[in-house]
C-alpha cells in the first residue's frame, strides 16, 4: 500500500466509497485514515479466560430457561400425554397454556374454519390474530394459492366422488400418502395436479360457489366462441381461478421438463373441467397440450415399440392409450401387474373378445370410445378415399364398422348386459356409458346417409331406433336415485344427439300431417330437455346442449309448425288466435324457450 501524503489518503477514500455501497449511511461521514497509525496493543486473552467466559454464559442461559419454565408452567419440547382442551373450538388456535400432543400437530381440526367459499383470497387468509397469534399452527411450505388444508382435503374427497375416472387416473392410497408428506418433500404432489383437483371439485362442492353458465341468450348463437363475449367485470369463480393456475403451473413445469406425468394427469382433469363448463376452445387447446406432453413420456407408443422419429399417415394409429384397453381396477389398486396377453388398438379381437380376468366397466368404456374414434375417422377420410362412390354404405369399411358395432354390443360379458349395475361406489357409470355409446356409434355411422323421406331407407330405421334406445337408457338412469351429474360427460352428448335426430323426425311427421306421432315425439324431446336442465344445475355444458336443442327446434320446425297449424284451422281473420289455440292444445309443438 502506498501513501500519497494526504490525510485521508486515497486508499482510505476508496475503501470508504466501496463500503458506502452496501451501507449508504456512511456517505454522511468522512473517511477515517488509518494509514501509519500505531494503535495500542490489544490485551491478549488467555485460553483459560475464554473458557470461563463461555461457561458463565451457559450458566446464565440455563438459569434463564428454568425461570421462564416456572413462570409459564409449560413442559419443555417433547411428547405430551395430554390432549386438547375440549373447550377449544376448531376456530381457536392453541395458546401458551394449552399443551399439544405431537400426533395432533397435523390434526385438520386445528386449522382455521372455512371462510367465504366464493373468494379464494378469503380461503387462503388466516383468521385475525388473537392473543396467541404467535403460536398459530401452520404447515411450513404449504402452497400459498391452495385453499386451507381442511378445505383442500374436502375437495379431494369430492373429486374422487364426482370425477368419473378419478380412480383410474390417480391411485388414491398412494396419492393420499404423498399428500401427507411435508409440502417441501420431492414426493409431495405437484401443485398443478392439486390446482386441477380444486378446479374440478369446485364445480360440485357444496362449500364452493359453482361457475356461472353465463348469459346463454347472448352466447348460444355463437356456440363455439361464446366465452369471448363474457364481460370483463364478471368475477372469476373459485374453480376458474384454480383452472388458470393449474394451466400456469403446467406450462412452467413442462418448460423445465419437471413432473411431466403429473402435468399430464392435471391436463386430463382440466379437460374434464372444460367439458363440464361447455368450453370447447379451451378443451381442444388442453387436449393438444396433453398429447404434446405425452410424447416425451412415451405414452403414444405401445410397450417395446420404437419408432424411427418420422411421421406416418395411417388409418390405424399405433395407439391411443398408454396401456392396453383391458386392465382391471382391482388389480391396479392392489398393485398387481397384468399378466398374459394384452389387447391394443390393433388387436383383431378388440371388440369381440373380453377376457374375464381383465374386463371391467372401464375397459368396456375405453373400447367404446375407440369404436367412436374409428367411426369419426371413417367419416372424415372416406370421401377422400372413394371420391367417386355414389353410396358410401357399399364400401367395405362401412360394413366392417357396422359389424364391429353389432359384435361389440353382443359380446358384452353376461354381468354387464344390464346397463344399470350396482357397485360399492353406486352405479357403474362406465358400463352405463358403454351401452349408451354403442347406440351413439350407430347414429354417427348412419347419420349422413339417412333419408327420412324414403320409407325403405335402412339407415333411417337404424338411426331412429338408436335415438330411441338412447332415450330408453336415459329413462332407466333417471328412474334411479343416482345423481346424474356424476355420469360421464359423453352421456350428455349422446342425449343431445338423440334429441337432434328426434327433431328431424318431428319435422317429418308435422309435414306429413301425423298429429299424434308428432305429439309423441314432442314429449320425447321435452323429456331430454328436462333431464338436461336438471344436470344444468351443476354442469353448464348441459344447459348449452339444451339451448342448442331449442335453437334447432326454432330453426328447423318453427316455420313449418305455423304453416301446418294455419292449414289445419283454415283461413280466418283471427288466424293468430287459431295458431295459439292449436299450439296450446298440442303441448307446444312450436319453438321452445326456457
Amino acid at each position: 500500500m502506498k501513501c500519497d501524503a494526504q490525510k485521508p489518503c486515497s486508499p482510505c477514500v476508496k475503501s470508504h466509497r466501496f463500503a458506502s455501497y452496501s451501507n449508504p449511511g456512511l456517505l454522511q461521514t468522512s473517511p477515517e485514515c488509518t494509514y501509519d497509525n500505531i494503535g495500542p496493543e490489544a490485551a491478549t486473552v488467555k485460553p483459560r479466560t475464554k473458557y470461563q467466559v463461555l461457561e458463565n454464559k451457559i450458566r446464565e442461559l440455563e438459569q434463564l430457561l428454568k425461570r421462564q419454565s416456572k413462570e409459564n408452567n409449560t413442559p419443555l419440547a417433547g411428547p405430551s400425554t395430554f390432549g386438547l382442551d375440549p373447550s377449544v373450538t376448531p376456530s381457536e388456535t392453541p395458546g401458551e397454556n394449552e399443551p399439544l400432543d405431537t400426533v395432533d400437530v397435523l390434526d385438520l381440526n386445528l386449522f382455521p374454519p372455512l371462510g367465504e367459499s366464493s373468494a379464494v383470497a378469503e380461503l387462503r387468509t388466516a383468521d385475525p390474530p388473537s392473543d396467541h397469534s404467535g403460536q398459530q399452527l401452520i404447515i411450513s411450505g404449504w402452497p400459498t394459492r391452495l385453499p386451507k388444508p381442511d378445505l383442500f382435503y374436502h375437495l379431494v374427497d369430492v373429486f374422487f366422488t364426482y370425477y368419473p375416472h378419478a380412480h383410474y387416473i390417480l391411485h388414491r392410497p398412494s396419492f393420499m400418502l404423498s399428500l401427507a408428506l411435508p409440502p417441501k418433500s420431492p414426493d409431495f404432489p405437484h401443485v398443478s395436479l392439486l390446482h386441477a383437483i380444486c378446479a374440478y371439485a369446485g364445480v360440485f362442492s357444496y362449500l364452493i360457489t359453482p361457475p356461472s353458465a353465463g348469459n346463454l341468450e347472448t352466447i348460444y348463437r355463437d356456440f363455439i366462441f361464446g366465452d369471448r363475449r363474457r364481460p370483463d367485470s364478471r368475477e372469476r369463480s373459485f374453480a376458474e381461478m384454480h383452472a388458470n393456475w393449474a394451466e400456469e403451473t403446467v406450462n412452467q413445469a413442462s418448460t423445465m421438463g419437471f413432473n411431466m406425468l403429473e402435468c399430464v394427469q392435471a391436463l386430463v382433469i382440466l379437460s374434464s373441467f372444460h367439458v363440464s363448463q361447455g368450453r370447447w376452445v379451451e378443451l381442444w387447446s388442453t387436449l393438444g397440450d396433453t398429447l404434446r406432453i405425452a410424447v416425451p413420456l412415451g405414452l403414444n407408443t405401445r410397450p417395446g415399440f420404437r419408432g424411427d422419429g418420422t411421421a406416418h399417415s395411417s388409418d390405424n394409429p399405433e395407439t391411443l392409450l398408454p396401456s392396453p384397453a383391458s386392465s382391471g381396477l382391482s388389480h391396479f389398486e392392489a398393485g398387481c401387474n397384468i399378466q398374459g396377453t394384452r389387447q391394443s388398438l390393433v388387436s383383431p379381437d378388440l371388440f369381440i373378445q373380453h377376457l374375464p380376468e381383465y374386463t371391467d366397466g372401464f375397459s368396456l368404456y375405453i373400447k367404446a370410445t375407440i369404436l367412436i374414434s374409428k367411426i369419426k375417422s371413417f367419416n372424415l377420410r372416406i370421401r377422400h378415399k372413394y371420391p367417386d362412390a355414389t353410396d358410401l354404405r357399399e364400401v367395405p369399411e362401412f360394413h366392417e364398422l357396422e359389424q364391429s358395432i353389432a359384435s361389440f354390443r353382443k359380446s358384452f360379458p353376461q354381468q354387464y348386459n344390464n346397463p344399470i349395475i350396482q357397485t360399492a361406489r353406486g352405479l357403474d357409470i362406465h358400463v352405463y356409458a358403454a351401452h349408451v355409446i354403442c347406440q351413439f356409434a350407430v347414429i354417427l355411422l348412419h347419420d349422413k346417409h339417412a333419408n327420412l323421406y324414403s320409407p325403405d331407407c335402412q339407415s333411417t330405421r337404424k338411426l331412429v331406433a338408436a335415438a330411441r334406445a338412447i332415450l330408453s337408457l336415459m329413462y332407466a338412469v333417471c328412474s334411479t336415485s343416482y345423481d346424474i351429474t356424476r355420469l360421464c360427460p359423453i352421456c350428455v352428448q349422446c342425449w343431445g344427439k338423440s334429441a337432434s335426430v328426434l327433431i328431424r323426425l318431428y319435422k317429418l311427421e308435422i309435414s306429413r300431417g301425423n298429429h299424434e306421432e308428432a305429439l309423441a315425439i314432442d314429449l320425447e324431446i321435452q323429456s331430454i330437455r328436462f333431464t338436461l336442465n336438471q344436470m344444468g344445475a351443476k354442469l353448464p355444458m348441459a344447459l348449452k346442449y339444451d339451448k342448442a336443442i331449442d335453437f334447432e327446434l326454432e330453426t328447423e320446425c318453427g316455420q313449418i309448425v305455423r304453416v301446418y297449424s294455419v292449414s289445419q284451422q283454415g283461413p280466418s281473420s283471427e288466424g293468430e288466435d287459431n295458431t295459439r289455440t292449436f299450439t296450446r292444445n298440442n303441448v307446444r309443438l312450436g319453438p321452445r324457450s326456457n
